[in-house]
């Protein structure tokens, strides 16, 4: 059953990014086209904060931050404002319309499963960018007509340093393999060098005030694990928890972030985002409570439309299905976090399909999610490249490459590779965090993981 219905939905994703498609959904309209002669969107566009803030548009190509993207798509949608935005982000385009209409235009830039990038037309001359949740005040600068497709690697390329450049950076790079293991990579960069990495036995994740490590223990006669949390900071011991009461049930780790983490609970086959303040929650985290009521529609949108196209005996299967709007969870996909929706049949809740929402703004959950190096560029420099993470002060990227994880220092947007690691990995190994320190952090951090006598490279 979960076979075949995944084949069904990667035959639906397929379809739907061919042609032209005109849907109705929730009585708001959604054009999908592959080629269209002219929309607002395209042209050269440049941040009104930051003029290394350069987006590009045309048929054929875009550019959004560095991310070259061939083929884009562009779909259309009106969306009634108050239910697709948040109250945060209704203010946000009060500020650049001068008040909240009912209706807006939205287009979606897209290519095979990502969203890159949602846009909102304020007048000819500029327009707001929507990327994870940040919206971005842009200015025309050229028309389409005027760009040409060989130029557009070009727009932008002179990346300035962050202002943080010059800091040391570090990240709790979190790793699951197949066989249900899971570690942390401890991997710092100061005074041009990248320092000894250190492996982590399970999850360390950086909270308020301290860091916590997330341990598993295997639980008998089942498939299922306990997992609980313990303070190893030795800096604010009141932050310990009592093992026995801050530990739940699961079966695999999806994500961690710094407040949430995602799990599958192997009875079920469902998903969950519990909060780390409260693990043993197994109700989960709503996605509207988190990210708002316009991802609880996208959500139901995604489900219905995934539902259409099923074969008759497993719609009516799923048909009646509920949709639960804590049954979700975050994957890796082309160096970025997307969301993974899920829902299991009523009669036997280990059938299930899986769906992607359609949106790509999740920093709520999880944070720092920019690829500063773009995706394309690290295919060409290793076409083995299966993820990527780069630091908030645009100084270390780190690439998997098959069973190599690669770390280089970033300098004028691209990969310096004589300053650089290699460390041995498995191939099925996974990111499940990338939890990032900027400055004086970096040594707090490292003092904690230093004293634990931890493996170091």
């Amino acid at each position: 059953m979960k076979r075949s219905i995944n084949a069904i939905i990667c035959i639906l994703i397929a379809f739907n990014f061919i042609g032209c498609d005109i849907l109705d959904i929730s009585n708001r309209i959604v054009i999908e086209s592959a080629k269209i002669k002219n929309i607002p969107l395209f042209g050269q566009w440049q941040s009104n904060n930051d003029e290394n803030d350069n987006f590009v548009f045309t048929n054929d190509v875009a550019k959004i931050r560095g991310d070259i993207i061939y083929n884009p798509k562009y779909k259309f949608k009106n969306v009634d404002t108050f239910m697709y935005l948040s109250e945060k982000d209704r203010n946000i385009l009060k500020e650049s319309l001068g008040s909240v209409p009912k209706d807006i235009d939205i287009i979606s830039v897209y290519n095979d499963k990502n969203i890159f990038c949602d846009y909102i037309n304020i007048d000819d001359n500029w327009g707001l960018i929507i990327i994870n949740d940040e919206f971005i005040k842009v200015e025309k600068k050229k028309s389409v007509d005027s760009i040409k497709v060989q130029d557009i690697k070009e727009v932008g390329s002179e990346i300035k340093p962050s202002k943080y450049y010059n800091m040391q950076c570090g990240v709790l790079l979190g790793l699951k393999n197949k066989s249900g293991e899971y570690r942390t990579l401890w991997i710092s960069f100061s005074n041009n060098l990248i320092n000894k990495v250190y492996e982590v036995p399970g999850i360390v994740v950086a909270r308020k005030k301290s860091l916590w490590k997330l341990s598993t223990a295997a639980i008998e006669n089942s498939s299922d694990k306990i997992l609980y949390s313990e303070n190893i900071s030795s800096t604010n011991n009141g932050d310990a928890r009592n093992l026995k009461d801050n530990r739940v049930e699961f079966s695999e780790i999806n994500f961690v972030s710094d407040d949430y983490i995602g799990i599958r609970l192997d009875n079920k086959e469902e998903f969950k985002v519990l909060p780390l303040d409260n693990i043993k929650n197994k109700e989960g985290v709503k996605l509207s409570e988190v990210l708002g009521v316009g991802y609880l529609n996208a959500f139901k949108n995604a489900f219905n439309s995934h539902l259409s196209v099923l074969e008759q005996e497993n719609k009516d299967e799923f048909n009646s299905a509920s949709v639960a709007e804590t049954n979700y969870t975050m994957i890796r996909t082309n160096g970025h976090w997307i969301i993974k929706g899920r829902v299991n049949a009523k009669e036997n809740p280990k059938d299930y399909f899986d769906f992607y929402i359609n949106k790509s703004r999740q920093d709520k959950i999880i944070k720092f999610d920019d690829l500063y190096i773009p995706w394309n560029k690290a295919k060409e420099k290793n076409p083995r490249v299966r993820d990527i993470v780069n630091s908030p002060n645009k100084r270390m990227s780190i690439m998997l490459a098959k069973d190599k994880l690669f770390i280089c220092e970033i300098k004028n947007g691209d990969f310096k590779t004589d300053i650089s690691k290699t460390i041995n990995i498995g191939e099925d190994d996974t990111v499940i965090m990338a939890e990032w320190a900027i400055g004086d952090f970096v040594s707090k951090w490292d003092e904690v993981i230093v004293k634990q006598n931890y493996k170091a490279y």
